[in-house]
């Protein structure tokens, strides 16, 4: 029967050291662990837990919160910036269709000037110059912040219903036609220019004393 000799002669005298696994193993775990490596292992087994569950559902419930709040503030800013450019582009809608309507007007008072000497087609031109400024009128009642100009068109209006007998005659053409230029230029009168537009049609023999509500009314009947 081999004793521990003769197996260690089998075996050329090589002798197997004996190795204690659990001491080997925990020599190893500690020197390879580094403190950071375990405060992730400490984390991993928090969020195993009840409570770590809790906090990671907390922490992404917030981050989805916060989200939503930068999603708003920037909703709310283009929001903003949309209604300032929709407003520029309302304003400049404005300022052109009022153009358009004055210009349009200016070419009829034109019409009527190199017609001037057919009185019944001058006065068609005049009247569809007083068609224009009637929808001008309506145009400007929409919109407070021209109220001057609304006032001068009145005035433009009561001073051509009150002709509406008698053809115009050549001074009180340009009259209008000067006034219609003033306007182009200047869209939001002033109380300077007002005063001005009111000496024209004046000066032109037109009348403006009548009340705009009268003349309405007598449109209505006719």
């Amino acid at each position: 029967m081999p004793n521990k000799h003769s197996t260690n002669k089998l075996n050329g005298n090589n002798r197997t050291p004996y190795i204690n696994t659990k001491t080997a193993i925990r020599s190893t775990t500690s020197l390879d662990v580094t403190p950071e490596t375990q405060t992730v292992l400490r984390d991993e087994e928090f969020a195993k837990t009840r409570s770590g569950i809790e906090v990671h559902r907390a922490i992404e419930d917030l981050a989805t919160r916060v989200s939503v709040i930068e999603d708003n503030q920037i909703s709310e800013g283009l929001n903003e910036k949309l209604t300032n450019y929709e407003s520029l582009y309302d304003q400049d809608s404005v300022i052109t269709k009022i153009i358009g309507q004055v210009r349009k007007g200016t070419t009829y008072l034109n019409d009527a000037l190199d017609s001037y000497e057919d009185e019944i087609q001058r006065v068609n031109s005049v009247d569809l110059f007083a068609n224009v400024i009637d929808e001008l009128g309506y145009i400007l009642i929409k919109y407070p912040s021209y109220q001057l100009t609304s006032e001068i068109v009145t005035m433009i209006r009561v001073s051509l219903y009150n002709s509406r007998l008698t053809p115009l005659d050549r001074n009180q053409i340009y009259a209008l036609i000067n006034i219609s230029n003033d306007m182009v230029s200047n869209i939001k009168l002033s109380d300077e220019k007002q005063n001005d537009i009111i000496d024209i049609l004046e000066d032109a023999d037109f009348d403006i004393s009548t009340p705009l509500s009268d003349i309405e009314g007598l449109q209505q009947l006719e």
